[in-house]
C-alpha cells in the first residue's frame, strides 16, 4: 500500500523544485530560461549575472532545439552559456511562451537572439515580437543597424520593454513574416520594485541606456543583495549628443555635431532629482533622431548609497545608471492594423475575385455614446475609442469600394455577443494571449473556474440605474441566423447596414448576478474605477432588422444563456485543445 504514495509524492517533490527555481538568490518572481537547453540538463548559475537558468521546454509546446557554431573567442555574448542554445521554430506562424507572473507587477521583460548560425544556412531571419496580442518589435538580424531602437550584440540583438501584465499570466510570441525562422536564445523576466516605472497607458520599450563612470563598464543592480539586473554598460560616445552638466543650467552650450541631421529635442532640459543619498541635482539633455513623433520619451535612472566613486573632484560625485525608455501603446494600434488595415487587403481580394456578396461584422461601438437611447441605424457615428474608430474607418472603406461595384454588402452593427452554440458544437475560447482583452462572459467564467481569482466591474458612478454600464446582450445564436438572414437578402449594388441587438439594456451588476446564478459559483467580484473610453449606456432598436430580414431575438434570457455558454466551458476546460 505505501508504494501507491510514491506517484503522488513524486509529483509533489516536482511542483516544489519547479516553483522554487525562482527563489534562489534573491531572485523571487525572476524567469530565466535559457532557451534549446536540453530539458534533462540542470538548472546552472550563470557567473557574470548570478541568475539562475533553466530550460524553456516547460513554458512552450512548439519549436526544436539549437546550438550555435560561432566558436570565435571575440564573439563575447554569442559564447556565454545562457546563449549557445536557442529555440527556432520553423512549424506555425505564431509560436508562444506562456509564462505564470504576478498580476499588476511591472516586468523588465528581456529577450536575447544570437543566430550562430545554427542552421548552417548563414541567413540572418527577420520576425516579429508580440507580448499576447500586442506588438512588441521587429527582429530584423538582417540589418542589425538599420534601426537604432535596440541593443546591439555580435551576431544577434537584445530587445528590453517594461510592461505590466493585467492578469496571472502572460504569452510571449514568436510571429513568421517571411521565410525565414524565428528563433529565441534565452528569455528573461525581472519583477521591478521600483515605481518609477509606473506608466498610464502603454508599456515602456528600452530606447538606449547609457553609464556614467569614470570606469570603462559599470555593473548595476537595483535588486538589493540580489543577482545584478544590468551588467556591462558602455559608456556613452560623443556621437550619441550627451550632455551631463551641474545644476547650473546656463553651462549648458549647444552640442557640436547634433546638427548634422534633422533631430528632436526630445527632453529640452530635463532635471534629473537623485534620490537623497545621491547628494546632487544634475541637468541632462538628450537629442537623438526619432523615426516617429507618437511616443512618450521618459527617462529612468538607478543610484544605489553604494555606488562606485570616481576620483576626487570629478564631475559626477557618484556613478549613476540612466536608461530611456520609450512608451508604446501599442494595444490602440493593433485594432487600426487588425480591422483597419486588413480590411483594405480583404476588399482588394474580394475585387480581385469579384465577389458577389460580401456581409460585414461591424460593432455598435461606431456610435460612441449617442444622446438619445435606444439607437437607430441614422444615429451619428462618433465612436470614442480605438475599436469603433477602427470599425467606423473599415465601414467607410466598404461604402467607398461598394459605390463602384455592383457586389450585394450588408453591415451588421453587433450589440454584445454572449452565449455558445446549444447542441455544444462551438463556445468562447479565446486564445490565452487574447483573453485579458475579451467578453466580460469568458472573464465571469474564467473567474468561476477559478482561472482568475476574481472579476473586476470597472465604473460604479455612470449616470444608470445601478451605476454600472448598460449593454445590450445578444446571445451568439440569433447573430448566427442575423447574418443567414442577410446571405438570403442581399441585394446586387445595394448596401444594408442593421443594427443587430435585442432592444433591451442590463446592467454589468444584472450580467453577473446572472453568471453567477448560470455558474453555481459566488465569483468573488471587485469594483474598480470606470475605464477610459468606456460609455454608460448603450442598447439597440431592432425594428429596421425586423422590417426588412425578418430578424428578431429569440435566445433574450440572460441566465439562460449563459447556462448554455457555462456548460460548454465545463466540458471543454481547455477549449479546442484535446484534454
Amino acid at each position: 500500500m505505501e508504494n501507491n504514495h510514491w506517484p503522488a509524492l513524486l509529483a509533489l517533490i516536482a511542483i516544489f523544485f519547479i516553483s522554487n527555481l525562482g527563489n534562489v538568490q534573491g531572485q523571487e518572481g525572476f524567469i530565466s530560461l535559457d532557451c534549446g537547453m536540453p530539458h534533462n540538463e540542470s538548472s546552472y548559475t550563470e557567473e557574470s549575472t548570478g541568475l539562475v537558468f533553466s530550460s524553456d521546454a516547460d513554458f512552450i509546446r512548439s519549436g526544436k532545439g539549437g546550438r550555435t557554431k560561432s566558436e570565435d573567442p571575440d564573439s563575447g555574448i554569442a559564447n556565454t552559456k545562457p546563449y549557445k542554445y536557442l529555440t527556432y521554430f520553423p512549424e506555425g506562424t505564431r509560436n508562444c511562451y506562456n509564462l505564470t507572473v504576478m498580476q499588476g507587477t511591472h516586468y523588465l521583460i528581456r529577450a536575447v537572439f544570437v543566430y550562430g548560425n545554427y542552421d548552417d544556412l548563414k541567413q540572418k531571419p527577420k520576425f516579429d515580437l508580440y507580448l499576447g496580442p500586442n506588438f512588441w518589435t521587429t527582429i530584423n538580424l538582417q540589418d542589425i543597424f538599420g534601426n537604432v531602437n535596440r541593443i546591439y550584440v555580435p551576431d544577434g540583438t537584445i530587445e528590453e520593454i517594461i510592461h505590466m501584465p493585467k492578469s496571472n499570466y502572460l504569452d510571449i510570441c514568436l510571429v513568421k513574416t517571411g521565410t525565414t525562422t524565428p528563433f529565441i536564445s534565452s528569455l528573461e523576466l525581472r519583477p521591478l520594485i521600483d515605481d518609477s516605472y509606473t506608466t498610464k497607458t502603454g508599456s515602456l520599450k528600452l530606447f538606449y541606456r547609457w553609464s556614467f563612470s569614470n570606469t570603462d563598464s559599470i555593473v548595476r543592480s537595483i535588486f538589493p543583495d540580489g543577482p545584478n539586473l544590468i551588467s556591462r554598460t558602455p559608456k556613452p560616445e560623443s556621437s550619441f549628443c550627451i550632455e551631463l552638466t551641474d545644476a547650473d543650467k546656463s553651462s549648458l552650450k549647444p552640442i557640436e555635431g547634433c546638427n548634422s541631421s534633422p533631430t528632436i529635442d526630445i527632453s529640452g532640459v530635463a532635471t534629473i532629482i537623485l534620490p537623497s543619498f545621491c547628494e546632487r541635482r544634475w541637468h541632462f539633455r538628450i537629442i537623438i533622431e526619432l523615426a516617429s513623433s507618437n511616443v512618450a520619451p521618459r527617462l529612468m535612472y538607478h543610484c544605489r548609497a553604494d555606488s562606485v566613486r570616481v576620483e576626487p573632484k570629478p564631475l559626477l560625485m557618484i556613478a549613476f545608471q540612466s536608461s530611456f525608455w520609450i512608451a508604446i501603446v501599442s494595444i490602440c494600434c493593433l485594432y487600426y492594423h487588425n480591422i483597419t488595415s486588413n480590411t483594405l487587403v480583404v476588399l482588394e481580394a474580394v475585387a480581385r475575385h469579384k465577389v458577389k456578396k460580401f456581409i460585414y461584422s461591424s460593432t455598435c461601438a461606431t456610435y460612441g455614446e449617442p444622446d438619445k437611447m435606444p439607437i437607430v441605424e441614422v444615429t451619428p457615428q462618433v465612436p470614442i475609442n480605438p475599436y469603433g474608430k477602427a470599425k467606423k474607418m473599415a465601414e467607410d472603406m466598404i461604402l467607398d469600394f461598394s459605390k463602384n461595384s455592383d457586389m450585394a454588402v450588408m453591415i451588421l452593427r453587433y450589440f454584445n455577443v454572449i452565449g455558445s452554440d446549444p447542441e455544444g458544437r462551438l463556445g468562447e475560447a479565446p486564445k490565452p494571449e487574447l483573453r485579458e482583452h475579451g467578453r466580460i462572459s469568458g472573464a465571469c467564467f474564467d473567474a468561476a473556474r477559478g482561472v482568475i481569482p476574481g472579476l473586476q466591474v470597472k465604473g460604479t458612478d455612470y449616470k444608470t440605474g445601478d451605476g454600472t454600464c448598460v449593454r445590450d446582450y445578444i446571445d451568439v445564436t440569433d447573430l448566427v441566423d442575423a447574418h443567414v438572414k442577410a446571405l438570403e437578402k442581399a441585394k446586387p449594388k445595394n448596401v444594408g447596414i442593421y443594427n443587430v441587438g435585442t432592444g433591451k439594456g442590463r446592467s454589468v451588476k444584472e450580467f453577473v448576478e446572472a453568471c453567477k446564478k448560470a455558474t453555481g459559483v459566488d465569483i468573488q467580484v471587485d469594483f474598480l474605477p470606470r475605464r477610459p473610453g468606456d460609455y454608460a449606456e448603450v442598447y439597440s432598436d431592432p425594428a429596421k432588422i425586423l422590417r426588412d430580414l425578418n430578424w428578431s431575438a429569440r435566445f433574450t434570457n440572460l441566465q439562460e444563456s449563459l447556462e448554455v455558454a457555462w456548460k460548454w466551458q465545463k466540458t471543454h476546460p481547455h477549449g479546442y485543445a484535446s484534454s
